[in-house]
């Protein structure tokens, strides 16, 4: 990571020396309509998708019509010091009607095995890039170096996951990567 003179530079990173064990610890990614939590497994991996259209009971419309007459009194209000009365009508005439919808479903979980190759895993480290929103898995079995990145983009509507591996020399440096877009 790049030091910059940003405060919060040092907190730019959540790193992880083992694969999440349950979903509150995978790492998210996501771009407001597809999403994604990865798990970072070594032999088989698996990414809980989400999209943002499915959830329980039906479609609706949840933007309230009272909205924009309502916000120019609620600033009124804010401005004479009358937080209370402007937090009541802004519940009452800005929120979304109605108030709550179904609760979101999942999509689907991805599943990415392995060849099934056994063997020591050493070098192991999960982390989510806070700056670029790139979650990245890597760690080395049998000599080879495995490297997995994974972010949404929203411009292209998609989920990107990109493979790489790559025999180790034994001084750690790669001699040659092999790639595998998925």
């Amino acid at each position: 990571m790049t030091t910059t003179n940003n405060p919060l530079s040092c907190c730019e990173e959540l790193y992880y020396k083992q694969p999440a064990r349950n979903w509150n610890e995978a790492l998210p990614i996501g771009c407001g309509r597809l999403g994604g939590m990865v798990f970072g497994r070594v032999d088989e991996e698996m990414v809980a998708l989400n999209e943002d259209t499915l959830h329980s009971g039906q479609p609706l419309n949840r933007v309230n019509p009272d909205c924009r007459e309502t916000l120019p009194e609620v600033r009124r209000l804010i401005a004479d010091g009358r937080l209370t009365e402007a937090r009541q009508l802004a519940e009452a005439g800005m929120l979304s009607s109605p108030r709550y919808c179904g609760v979101y479903q999942p999509l689907a979980n991805l599943f990415l095995r392995d060849a099934g190759q056994s063997g020591e895993v050493t070098d192991y480290r999960r982390t989510l890039d806070l700056t670029s929103a790139i979650a990245r898995v890597e760690y080395t079995k049998n000599g080879v170096g495995y490297k997995r990145e994974y972010f949404a983009s929203y411009p292209r509507n998609t989920i990107v996951i990109h493979r790489a591996g790559y025999k180790r020399h034994p001084d750690r440096r790669p001699a040659r990567e092999l790639q595998d877009r998925a």
